[in-house]
């Protein structure tokens, strides 16, 4: 059969004119499209194919694309035969593209003898009918530059957010974004698979695995995808009969992969079968994937919104492909990478999905962690309290009843014995029960402050207030008690120094400082106290010349939890409840305070506040 093709472009463009004759059994009409010639015609394996092509153009040179058949052999005119197939490593194959094809050179206004014959073990690689695809060079490689960009950049999009995955997955260890990782991974070499990557660049020498690698390639990718379903809406939780049957379709999708692995080891010509069961089991995952995603949502679970979208777009994209790939649809640009871009999408909404959760973890997290340190500080709190308590307790118990025994003590003498008393050793018992009632008055005080302190709800008013007159009544308070020791009081008080506080427990923590001072100065020695504003503090500082303190018994003195309780100079007693409480009455008015002291030298206290300008 003689065919005659006339060329309708421009001869810029591709002309030629090519005249086929083929054996009457495969002898059909040649078509012009676009600059390339297809025929397309059932043959079977080992059939002979005889052309005589006769180039009317000014075209030369020519690439003869087949399907995807495991061997083709092609002679032309009186030439060797040449090799190329699916079955064959790309580095012999005739010309070095993922499907069978040959470089023609056909110099125009000649003709020339074709002879073609196709081969295969396999009943999926040798496809009827066939399609056989005439092609001018220069268009080929216009094409193939095509299909390497939009390859190239889709690669481009799941290596970068595979990775982007991955960084976050060794971050937070959150085991959906490993098995998200796994699928972008299934979903490249997959794609690698379709487009001729793998054999072009992934694995040229391995032509057996790039024909059975799909059947255990999506098969996997399906299983890292109902793991991530099942651990990015937590199914086990949320979903426990869905996630009853993704354990089902975990099985199914093994199994499947168990018999491509079986099948490819062994070449088992099961690749008809492998192909229709991936391509319903895959519709099965993503089917269940996405209505797993639909009742999460319905649930309340808020990041299955992006998982129920992603899905959807994908599902749609599938829809378009394989409805191209039947012939049901036109091949377009849009037909043809409808998929990829639903992969796109679907990666671009699991990431942001899985950056959701994230944040939802971290803000989770977090909100646990200072829960707990919360807890932990009450712990503590309470701990402190407790002690506290048990100090109070022992006070109450024992400091508090003993000077009351002394009373009880001093008053039964006076009554039973005052006679028999002469006036220096009444002066001596009323002196010591005067100062056993000082002594009482301040553990009073002190108690009642604490206790005012720890009750829920405790006042604090803070006002504007002048140090210099709270110490100034402070000394004139204590200066009896002084006087009892023979202890000289000199103060330096700046009248200016005005502070925001609350004026009961500043007039405390003067009290209390002023107090220690006393008790704790040598006989005859002098305290000096001052009020001073430096830069924007007011400070308070008390300094004696008493007995001092070591490095260790300080460092005790400043915990939080100490209530270290030392005799003074004239045996004096106390608690260390006084300095605790000035400590936490301090800290409320946003103070500080200093204590340096060195053994037998004497101590200052330096409390310092922020200054109020007048």
């Amino acid at each position: 059969m003689n065919t005659t093709i006339r060329e309708n472009r421009p001869i810029s463009y591709l002309i030629f004119l090519l005249l086929f004759w083929a054996i009457p059994s495969f002898g059909q009409d040649i078509l012009l499209e676009n600059g390339s010639i297809k025929q397309t015609f059932k043959v079977n394996a080992n059939d002979t194919l005889r052309y005589q092509i006769t180039n009317r153009s000014s075209v030369s040179d020519f690439v003869l694309i087949l399907p995807r058949w495991e061997k083709a052999r092609l002679r032309l005119g009186n030439a060797p035969w040449r090799l190329s197939g699916m079955g064959l490593p790309m580095a012999n194959r005739d010309f070095p593209y993922f499907q069978p094809a040959f470089r023609l050179h056909l110099a125009p206004l000649s003709s020339t003898k074709l002879m073609l014959v196709l081969q295969s073990d396999l009943a999926m690689m040798a496809p009827s009918p066939t399609t056989v695809e005439l092609k001018p060079l220069d268009l080929f490689y216009q094409n193939d530059q095509q299909r390497l960009l939009v390859q190239g950049l889709f690669f481009g999009v799941i290596i970068v957010m595979a990775l982007y995955n991955l960084l976050i997955y060794w971050a937070v260890r959150d085991v959906s974004f490993w098995w998200f990782v796994v699928s972008l991974v299934g979903i490249g070499a997959y794609f690698s698979f379709y487009y001729g990557f793998g054999i072009e660049y992934l694995w040229p020498s391995a032509p057996l695995w790039d024909m059975y690698c799909f059947a255990m390639i999506v098969p996997a990718t399906n299983l890292a995808r109902l793991f991530f379903t099942q651990t990015y809406l937590q199914t086990s939780q949320l979903l426990p009969e869905w996630n009853r049957w993704l354990k089902r379709l975990m099985l199914l999708e093994f199994g499947v992969f168990g018999m491509g692995l079986f099948s490819y080891f062994f070449q088992w010509d099961t690749l008809h079968w492998l192909v229709d069961w991936v391509g319903i089991f895959g519709v099965i995952t993503l089917a269940v994937m996405l209505s797993a995603g639909v009742s999460a949502y319905q649930k309340g679970f808020r990041p299955a919104r992006f998982f129920v979208l992603a899905n959807a777009l994908f599902v749609l994209g599938g829809i378009l492909f394989i409805f191209r790939e039947m012939n049901l649809l036109p091949e377009s640009f849009l037909t043809r990478y409808a998929v990829q871009f639903g992969v796109i999408a679907q990666v671009v909404l699991f990431s942001l999905g899985l950056g959701n959760r994230l944040n939802r973890t971290q803000v989770e997290l977090t909100e646990q962690k200072l829960e707990k340190e919360k807890i932990e500080q009450q712990k503590i709190q309470q701990a402190e309290l407790n002690r506290l308590k048990d100090k109070l307790l022992s006070v109450i118990s024992h400091d508090l009843r003993s000077p009351l025994v002394s009373f009880e003590a001093f008053f039964n003498l006076l009554t039973n014995h005052y006679d028999q008393l002469d006036k220096k050793e009444i002066l001596k018992l009323t002196q010591s029960a005067r100062n056993n009632l000082e002594q009482q008055k301040q553990l009073l005080t002190n108690l009642l402050e604490w206790a005012k302190s720890q009750w829920e709800g405790s006042s604090f008013r803070p006002e504007k207030l002048y140090v210099s007159k709270v110490v100034a009544r402070t000394i004139s308070v204590l200066q009896t008690t002084a006087e009892v020791k023979q202890l000289s009081i000199k103060s330096e008080l700046e009248e200016s120094a005005l502070i925001f506080a609350d004026r009961e427990m500043i007039e405390f923590v003067c009290r209390n400082v002023l107090h220690n001072a006393i008790k704790f100065s040598n006989p005859s020695s002098t305290i000096l106290v001052s009020v001073g504003v430096l830069k924007e503090s007011v400070m308070f500082t008390v300094t004696d010349q008493g007995v001092g303190m070591t490095e260790a018994l300080l460092k005790s003195l400043l915990r939080q939890e100490s209530g270290v309780s030392t005799k003074g100079t004239a045996n004096e007693k106390g608690t260390g409840l006084g300095l605790v409480i000035c400590r936490e009455f301090i800290a409320k008015n946003n103070g500080q305070l200093t204590i340096e002291s060195m053994p037998d030298q004497g101590t200052t206290v330096k409390v310092s506040f922020q200054a109020l300008l007048d």
